[in-house]
């Protein structure tokens, strides 16, 4: 009973409550829509706003850029005739920017040659071009100059200007700046004054010949320089050969050298061969005989094998000694840096010790063979 209880008053809980929020669920979604739809309006607005703004800034581009193709314009009859009057070759006689005047050497080389609205400036550190549309009928007379080449290309500078028979005077704004209402310039203004006067045909001719001079100077300066460089080029290459040969030179110096050493070491150690010769090769030696030296002093005149003996055997202590004396000098050498030429220098001790052996044997040979005769004689006499 209870539980129906229960169950009814849930039921009666819902059917209350159900409607009503069911309700809320539709005006929860309902505002979300809303919201979706107003942030979708916004997006919309802030979308059109910026292709607006775009617009607006392309139009102000293009407007700027019409302003700056001011001298692109048709050009009036007036304004014709009025460039026939800015035309020729002028030579700039005054020059001042920002209340500063420029010296006479400072415009010099300053030059300007106009052909209608086609100008064109020249000077040792600037060159221009650019066009020109005046506007005669203005009071001062103005001008517009578009630079299409120089420092500020596609930049329209506003002027004012004043025509004196062959002298014209001139007076300019920087570029973005009101155009000047009088022919002066102050410090900071950003104008720039300048008076030009047209060139007589004499001082034109006269100007080109100068021009041409000054071109073929160029054109020998820099072959000068180029022949500078080639002789520069050529005299380290020179140089280069010259130490090459000499490097090669010492290098062959110095083999010849070492080939020197390395002979003089040769010849040295032949030396040292032949004293220990004089020493270990007993069999030829005659110094075995030494003991019997004292019994020589008895030998008659006509004792030839005795008088032979004796002399083999004072030649053989001569050589032993002088050898004994060369090694002492050659061991002093070492075999250091310096010992060839140590070796060199003693050379002709060795020599002298080497004749003394030589005699010895000669004279030992001369007492072999008179034994070997004696021995034959006896043999045939027996």
């Amino acid at each position: 009973m209870n539980r129906f209880l229960v169950l009814l008053l849930a039921f009666g809980l819902l059917t209350v409550a159900g409607p009503r929020l069911l309700s809320q669920d539709k005006e929860k979604d309902k505002e979300e829509k809303k919201d979706k739809d107003g942030k979708k309006d916004k997006d919309k607005d802030k979308g059109e706003k910026k292709e607006k703004d775009k617009d607006a800034k392309k139009d102000k581009g293009e407007k700027d850029k019409d302003k700056d193709k001011v001298a692109e314009k048709p050009l009036t009859e007036e304004q014709k005739e009025e460039l026939k009057s800015l035309s020729g070759t002028f030579k700039v006689i005054e020059f001042e920017h920002n209340g500063k005047k420029y010296s006479d050497k400072e415009r010099e080389s300053m030059r300007i040659v106009q052909k209608g609205q086609n100008w064109k400036f020249t000077s040792d550190t600037e060159k221009a071009e650019g066009k020109d549309t005046p506007h005669p009928d203005k009071s001062p007379k103005e001008i517009d100059s578009l630079y299409t080449e120089g420092h500020i290309p596609g930049k329209v500078v506003k002027g004012i200007y004043k025509i004196d028979k062959d002298v014209i005077t001139y007076c300019f704004a920087d570029p973005d700046k009101d155009r000047p209402k009088e022919f002066a310039t102050k410090e900071k203004s950003g104008l720039t004054l300048m008076v030009v006067r047209r060139m007589t045909k004499d001082e034109i001719e006269k100007d080109s010949k100068k021009d041409k001079e000054k071109a073929d100077k160029d054109k020998d300066g820099k072959k000068d320089k180029d022949g500078k460089k080639d002789k520069k080029k050529d005299k380290k290459d020179k140089g280069g050969k010259k130490d090459k040969k000499d490097k090669d030179g010492k290098k062959g110096k110095k083999d010849k050298k070492n080939k020197d050493d390395k002979k003089d070491s040769g010849n040295a150690l032949a030396l040292i061969r032949k004293a220990s010769d004089a020493f270990t090769n007993r069999g030829q030696s005659i110094s075995r005989y030494a003991p019997c030296l004292a019994l020589l002093d008895v030998c008659g005149v006509s004792d030839r094998r005795c008088n032979v003996l004796r002399r083999a055997t004072e030649l053989q202590f001569k050589s032993e000694l002088c050898w004994v004396n060369y090694l002492d000098k050659v061991a002093a050498c070492g075999v250091g840096k310096d010992a060839a030429k140590c070796y060199k220098k003693y050379s002709g001790d060795a020599k002298r010790c080497d004749k003394f052996t030589n005699k010895a044997q000669y004279v030992l040979r001369q007492l072999t063979t008179q034994t070997t005769e004696t021995q034959t004689t006896e043999t045939q006499q027996h």
